[in-house]
């Protein structure tokens, strides 16, 4: 697992609410706001960010193999 953190700017940017999602919940799940991610199956998937306000994202690709 691994957490990611988003940066909102400006720093004082009234409305700092954001979601993750998963791109495929088949590879890897993300928590909607403490976004935790878990790998879940072998793949690749993106795992996206989006604003409240604005509706700008973000994206950060997970790549899931088997250890070796």
């Amino acid at each position: 697992t691994a957490t990611l953190t988003p940066t909102i700017t400006p720093d004082n940017a009234s409305n700092k609410k954001y979601q993750f999602r998963s791109e495929s919940e088949a590879i890897g799940t993300v928590t909607p706001i403490q976004g935790k991610v878990t790998a879940v199956g072998e793949g690749t998937t993106e795992i996206v960010v989006t604003t409240e306000d604005g509706n700008f994202t973000a994206k950060c690709t997970l790549n899931v193999t088997t250890a070796d």
